[in-house]
């Protein structure tokens, strides 16, 4: 009686699936002989999309025009507004303020918030298998390192913002000096130096330093909102299942990073664009690609036509190619050579122009902004060059001439008598007497003049 009685609460406990099992073999049916049975139907396939691409999508969207407005927007107001107040304005012999580093310190822990927020979102719009493939490149491991560059970045243009305000402070001294040293160059010193006693020295510097901001910061925001608009014509975040997101929506997404400062998501949105290169085309025949693939190795076809047989959607593959070219020669013009490069050769005249009146501070804050300069330069020219080939190469060639024309500058400024230095006629004598020589200082009046020495 106890088996018996225990025998309908067994068969209770099995599972369903057993349990419909030994129904039907209880019925004398086979599986296999059911009627209309097919095995693939008791499984459940689905195709894998993030929890909640919309709110991932606008959250990185939103977190990138917002710091990119602050950097663009905030800090060269902030850096105006400094050089007005008398307490806070440069100084030829000390440089920007060293009170202007706690409103630096603020915008930079606002810049690591925002990348953090940013990364996490970029990263919930990646697939398992996506970010697998990340993980063994590396890509994943160079994040703490692309977030350092992207701090240095933002000090690097703090004090190329300050820049032609402490160029006014020792106008005095800079124009007439180095007016002097165009004088010399053959062919084109003489106009260039009536140019510059026109337009003074701190008035070039200023030009550069708003084409930099006017074309990289202005246009590169501007280039954020038409950005956001072809990702809503390519990609509609309200579809369910999230249609694929194309290589080119990744590229535009690189470029806002770099206006925005952040170079780890730039890095992680051009690694995900490569990958999104490669779709495949149903309309290709596998057996034809496989048979490409042998007439390749006997040699009967050549390396164009294997590629143009294999099963990956030629059209997808050339726009993402030609978005890709476009984001990385940008990149080397645009931030490199304006935001860099240009910056770095005047920072490098300035230090040899107020070599006999500038204070130790001063000479170090010029040469820890050049370096971070020379940094980002060399970062971006070898991550561009390997993308781009021989014109990526070409250009990073021109860009580092640049830089290493200014630190030769930087070197002879301490080996010259007068400190200064033209790459075609060597060492310049200088007939200025530095002694009658006057520039700013931040006293009450921010117009008030006072000796070198």
């Amino acid at each position: 009686l106890t088996r018996a009685s225990s025998a309908p609460s067994a068969a209770k406990a099995l599972p369903k699936c057993c349990q419909s099992a030994k129904a039907r073999m209880g019925n004398g049916q086979s599986t296999k002989a059911t009627k209309g049975y097919d095995p693939m139907m008791e499984r459940s396939f689905s195709v894998w999309e993030p929890e909640n691409p919309k709110g991932s999508i606008l959250t990185l969207e939103a977190g990138l025009l917002r710091n990119a407005t602050l950097t663009w927007v905030g800090l060269p107001i902030i850096v105006t507004v400094q050089a007005l107040i008398p307490w806070t304005q440069p100084s030829c012999s000390h440089g920007f303020n060293n009170w202007g580093l706690l409103v630096l310190a603020a915008l930079e822990i606002h810049h690591v918030l925002a990348e953090s927020q940013s990364w996490a979102a970029a990263k919930e719009l990646l697939a398992p298998p996506e970010l697998a493939v990340l993980r063994q490149l590396g890509i994943l491991g160079t994040r703490r390192r692309y977030v350092i560059l992207g701090i240095l970045e933002v000090i690097d243009l703090y004090t190329d913002l300050s820049f032609p305000f402490i160029v006014r402070a020792c106008d005095s001294l800079t124009t007439q000096r180095w007016s002097e040293a165009w004088a010399e160059v053959p062919l084109v010193g003489g106009a260039l130096s009536q140019v510059v006693l026109v337009m003074r020295f701190w008035g070039i510097t200023l030009v550069v330093i708003l084409i930099n901001v006017a074309v990289t910061g202005l246009y590169g925001l501007w280039k954020m909102r038409q950005q956001v608009d072809l990702r809503k014509k390519m990609l509609d975040i309200e579809e369910k299942p999230l249609p694929r997101i194309s290589g080119e929506v990744f590229f535009a997404w690189a470029q806002s990073s770099h206006t925005a400062m952040m170079p780890s998501c730039a890095m992680l949105c051009e690694e995900m664009a490569s990958q999104k290169m490669w779709k495949y085309d149903h309309t290709k025949d596998a057996v034809h690609a496989t048979q490409a693939r042998a007439n390749y190795v006997h040699d009967k076809i050549d390396h164009v036509t294997l590629a143009k047989s294999e099963l990956n959607n030629d059209e997808e593959q050339a726009r993402v190619e030609a978005a890709g070219t476009i984001h990385f020669l940008l990149l080397l013009f645009v931030k490199v050579f304006l935001g860099n490069a240009l910056s770095l050769w005047f920072q490098g005249s300035f230090l040899a122009l107020t070599f006999e009146v500038t204070e130790t501070e001063a000479r170090i804050k010029v040469i820890i902004s050049m370096i971070i300069s020379a940094l980002q330069a060399v970062v971006r020219c070898c991550i561009a060059s390997g993308k781009l080939g021989l014109p990526g190469v070409v250009m990073s060639i021109f860009i580092m001439s640049f830089v290493v024309w200014s630190f030769v500058k930087v070197y002879h400024a301490y080996t010259c008598v007068d400190h200064l230095w033209n790459l075609t006629t060597g060492c310049v004598a200088s007939s200025t007497d530095h002694g009658n020589l006057y520039f700013h200082t931040t006293s009450a009046d921010p117009y008030a003049f006072a000796p070198a020495r």
